[in-house]
């Protein structure tokens, strides 16, 4: 799942409506119900004492507010991909479906308040540090970019498209990503569809119920079935088969052979777009349940409220658990105190210990930032060094192809084989990334996490224990359950990893992670795209020079694709550097901000301390009663948290309920 930074135009959590599947519906729920209760945390912060928590917080809330759900729509050419989409979004004609257009250009489609497009062109190969400006264009002109038909080969040297348009189910945060056929005869147009793929919270893969699923889709989806947590296949054009049944139940059979995926854990839809489209001029519930698009919408919600959807209000409900212990630690420590003069002298030693600690921690800040740079770079370097690696060896791979008498003949194998062969090696470098970056993370979290509630104050105030959430749908990490969906992913389940280490080592991982992402994928991309004119410009030369000789053939081919891997390795280098530099620095604010917290903690509980130091006996005799009620009205805002946390465990799990989940 993605989160966007640019919020001005995220939707409100939309109301159910007869469209949305139950879990969509829950899940829209339960993120509306998690930003509502954001307010009523941040009105029981310290005014004096919690600035850096309430800024914390609120950027939390909009983190959840702004979070996008990508599913990934791909398949072979001409299996009915863009009438699938129109159908799914419910409008006609969006994406262009004459039998002789097919799409060229990776394009997104969200939700925004008006419809428009932006067109992002290819950077200049010998200017790496280039990133041209998008313009805009009317989404009725899009096809002029991204379709094969009026952009052959990329000629207008188009990256990707991005759409926005306030279509009702797009609302929740959907993301559909359109991309051209896997089995198309230009191989640019499957290594840029494997390209996006890292991105990916959910793959709708698209197959054709009047032509059998070829070894080319099998091959792709087996492949996509080890690398995306939600897939879903959808077997169109199921009207114009006699009985779809024994075709969906074919293509659920090859798959799992194929994939070594039990048949149950597949998900097969078969669906008609043309059912969908005379349901809706007929309003006809019969022939809408029949056009199968209730059952795919359904399927899809239900993998990704199990992954990307779950994990992200878990981190969300991680902030705010966070912070309610931050609230009742000044309590919880004055409370002890005010039972005795001895435990008063024992309250404030501790915490005078703890201060000393944070204050020790905050003043070193310069030194313990250049060494987790260092720690960082170091954890990151044998993942460069991989990376660089498979890049050599694959310029040096098709450098000795060209070499081949092959190579006049088929220069798609060799540009196809170069470009597999980066996608695999920025998919490696990505999960390694990921991987150092959590493991830095857990260790300097860890570090910067102190005790907010003195020893001698624990047994003052009971604390509300969390009840097991056994039973309610959890599952360990890396395992599938129902669906096949996968309960986990390292990028987004980063709250989940942090358990265990307290809830202020959690937030720094949860704070820095999604700062990661696929951003190789992006210059595989435009590489892709450079590629393909290539690919196209070669085909013409052996259509109307065909007497050239295979070495003049051949000498064409080196100077045009090799500067173009030597300019893209610099790109990922200067990528891939800066990158490192931009996680450092997100970890290195999250772990300060950490501090400041529990600094700002601190320093209401001495506040509250040397109040009680100068209070009379009486005065803290009538004290004691005022701090253990304000303590008791936590309890409630805990039991919400909980209820919450128990409502997020289901999702995907039982049919949701109309109302909250019982306490």
């Amino acid at each position: 799942m993605q989160n966007t930074q640019n919020t001005q135009n995220t939707p409100p959590p939309p109301n159910a409506t007869a469209g949305q599947s139950a879990q969509q519906t829950e899940l829209d729920r339960l993120r509306a119900d998690i930003l509502a209760f954001f307010p009523t945390v941040a009105d029981l912060l310290d005014e004096e004492d919690a600035s850096t928590r309430r800024r914390v917080l609120a950027e939390s809330r909009e983190r959840l507010a702004s979070d996008e759900y990508y599913v990934v729509v791909c398949g072979e050419f001409r299996r009915g991909k863009s009438s699938l989409l129109n159908a799914l979004v419910r409008r006609r004609k969006l994406f262009p479906v004459a039998v002789d257009v097919t799409t060229a250009i990776v394009a997104t489609l969200r939700w925004g308040p008006t419809e428009r497009a932006r067109v992002w062109p290819l950077p200049d190969p010998n200017r790496p540090d280039s990133r041209p400006a998008p313009f805009e264009v009317p989404l009725a002109e899009v096809r002029r970019y991204a379709t094969e038909q009026e952009n052959p080969d990329n000629v207008k040297r188009v990256d990707r498209i991005e759409m926005e348009a306030p279509f009702a189910p797009l609302r929740s945060g959907l993301v559909l990503v359109d991309t051209p056929g896997v089995g198309s005869v230009n191989p640019a147009h499957t290594a840029a569809t494997r390209s996006v793929l890292p991105r990916a919270d959910a793959v709708l893969f698209v197959g054709s119920a009047v032509e059998p699923l070829s070894t080319v889709e099998l091959d792709f989806l087996r492949y996509t079935l080890e690398r995306c947590p939600v897939i879903v296949t959808a077997v169109t054009m199921i009207d114009k088969v006699v009985d779809p049944d024994p075709v969906v139940a074919q293509a659920r059979a090859r798959i799992a052979r194929v994939s070594q995926v039990p048949p149950e854990d597949l998900v097969v839809v078969g669906v008609s777009a043309f059912r969908r489209w005379a349901a809706e001029e007929e309003e006809d519930p019969v022939l809408a349940a029949d056009s199968g698009f209730p059952e795919l919408e359904s399927a899809l919600w239900e993998g990704l409220a199990e992954t990307c959807g779950r994990a992200a209000l878990r981190i969300a409900l991680d902030r705010l658990d966070e912070t309610l212990e931050e609230i009742a630690a000044p309590l919880t420590n004055e409370a002890a105190a005010l039972q005795s003069g001895e435990a008063l002298a024992e309250v404030e030693k501790e915490i005078l210990r703890t201060q000393e600690t944070l204050t020790a921690l905050r003043s070193q800040s310069s030194r313990w930032r250049r060494e987790l740079q260092d720690d960082l770079e170091q954890a990151v370097r044998p993942v460069r060094g991989r990376l660089t690696a498979a890049m050599d060896a694959a310029r040096e791979a098709f450098r000795r192809g060209c070499e081949d008498e092959r190579a006049a003949k088929e220069p798609e194998r060799l540009v196809r084989a170069a470009t597999l062969a980066l996608l695999e090696a920025s998919d490696r470098a990505v999960k390694e990334l990921e991987s150092a970056v959590l493991e830095v993370a857990q260790r300097y979290g860890s570090l910067a996490s102190v005790p907010l509630t003195a020893q001698v104050a624990a047994p003052a105030v009971p604390k509300l224990s969390t009840p097991s959430l056994s039973g309610l749908g959890e599952e360990s990490a890396g395992t599938a359950g129902k669906g096949g969906w996968k309960r986990s992913r390292i990028a987004w389940s980063s709250g989940e990893a942090g358990s265990g280490m307290g809830l202020a080592a959690g937030a720094v991982i949860g704070l820095v992670i999604p700062v990661i992402g696929p951003w190789i994928g992006g210059f595989v991309g435009s590489l892709i795209g450079q590629f393909a004119g290539m690919i196209g410009g070669s085909r013409q030369d052996r259509a109307d020079e065909e007497a050239r000789a295979a070495r003049e053939r051949t000498r064409r081919l080196k100077e045009s694709v090799l500067p173009v891997l030597d300019s893209g390795r610099r790109q990922v280098e200067q990528e891939f550097n800066g990158h490192i530099r931009d996680s450092s620095r997100a970890l290195a604010n999250a772990l300060e901000d950490q501090l400041a917290a529990q600094a700002e903690t601190m320093a209401g509980t001495v506040r509250r301390l040397q109040e009680v130091r100068r209070s009379t006996a009486r005065e803290r005799a009538e004290r004691l009663p005022v701090v253990r009620r304000r303590l008791a009205a936590l309890d409630p805002v805990r039991r919400r948290s909980q209820d919450l946390r128990r409502r997020v465990a289901r999702l995907g799990a039982t049919p949701p309920s109309d109302g909250p989940a019982p306490a």
